[in-house]
């Protein structure tokens, strides 16, 4: 046990064995409410891409490409070059463009580097390969 946590140790959580009709939890959800700042919503938010993550993948975009890809690379991710099995395995368009399933735009990731790639400390990045 951390020492961090090591005080918690045989504590009860304040919240064990409540149930939604307790005033303890109530005020709790009151003084929570609405913490989503409504400045910070869609097009206001920093991170907001137009919508981007919505859009549609092209209809060839569909498993069996997905497999020939992930055969293409020999189940490798093509950032840290460690062989996977296919599940764990993520394809990847290159320019982002959901729409481009031309087989040159995709790339074979591990789902670790697709989400590394794709995220980085809570902030949306764009292609980089990891050092």
């Amino acid at each position: 046990m951390s020492p961090q946590t090591e005080f918690k140790k045989g504590q009860i959580p304040w919240n064990k064995g409540l149930t939604i009709n307790d005033s303890r939890v109530e005020s709790y959800t009151n003084k929570n409410r609405g913490q989503v700042r409504p400045n910070m919503q869609f097009e206001k938010h920093p991170n907001w891409l137009g919508g981007k993550a919505f859009e549609e993948y092209g209809i060839e975009f569909n498993n069996r490409l997905k497999r020939q890809i992930k055969m293409r690379d020999n189940c490798i991710c093509q950032n840290c070059k460690r062989k996977f099995k296919f599940e764990k395995l993520a394809v990847h368009h290159i320019d982002s463009c959901k729409r481009n399933n031309n087989p040159i735009n995709l790339i074979t990731l591990c789902n670790s580097c697709h989400t590394s790639l794709h995220w980085d400390n809570g902030e949306r990045s764009g292609w980089r390969f990891i050092k």
